[in-house]
């Protein structure tokens, strides 16, 4: 019944090469988890752990009675988590729209930080500049079915390398894109952003938080949204 309510993800030959060209697909011991199927099950099984791109476009899944390999993407899935040591991976399915486009296509990001602001990790392929005014953020062999996981600014595709090719994102429930904060000004950038939360936008503007707290601002601001919208 699983594998019927679940199908396998299947994708382009192109679009593997062009996966594995840019990560490194090294399977590890599989770690202990569930998924969360888009009609609200919760499987336990284990998760397959790949690379992180990888683990953004699909998760490999084995149920808690069975063998089978299941190749599931966030078309299926709320999401996924997996236990590292004592410690809850948590990926959500999120839309993403894309190239102008209305239609999302699907994807996961691994969450940092749960509520009406939410804060995800955002791996992304090292997809570098032709020319200064040329920038090449979407390969276009990418399958137009999931997201391309570029670089979201030029900034992040200048300044991306090999070894570090990650930024940190803030993304609203019915929002159309993904608010990139590892390069905000927290004065101004951070400010506006919860400009409704004025006594938090006044700490931002006068400087009293560090980019390091960026997980601690966000939870400050859930904390109050969640008081503010119960008042209501």
């Amino acid at each position: 019944m699983l594998p019927k309510l679940l199908p396998a993800l299947v994708h382009s030959a192109a679009f593997s090469c062009l996966l594995l060209a840019g990560t490194t697909a090294m399977a590890q011991k599989p770690a202990f988890g569930y998924v969360l199927t888009a009609g609200g099950d919760t499987l336990k099984g284990a998760i397959i752990l790949r690379d992180r791109l990888l683990q953004q476009m699909r998760v490999e899944f084995v149920p808690l009675r069975g063998e089978e390999v299941l190749v599931l993407d966030a078309y299926q899935l709320a999401g996924y988590c997996y236990y590292e040591q004592d410690k809850l991976i948590r990926y959500v399915a999120l839309p993403f729209y894309q190239d102008g486009s209305n239609i999302p296509s699907r994807g996961f990001l691994r969450q940092l930080v749960a509520g009406e602001v939410q804060l995800y990790d955002y791996a992304y392929l090292p997809v570098w500049p032709r020319r200064q005014a040329d920038l090449l953020l979407i390969p276009q062999s990418w399958d137009k079915k999931y997201p391309t996981f570029g670089p979201l600014s030029r900034k992040e595709a200048e300044f991306a390398s090999q070894s570090s090719n990650r930024c940190i994102v803030a993304y609203r429930a019915g929002a159309k894109r993904l608010e990139e904060v590892s390069w905000w000004d927290l004065r101004q950038d951070a400010a506006t952003y919860f400009a409704d939360y004025p006594a938090l936008a006044t700490d931002l503007r006068a400087g009293r938080y560090r980019k390091r707290d960026i997980a601690k601002i966000v939870q400050q601001y859930n904390t109050w949204y969640q008081g503010a919208k119960s008042d209501m």
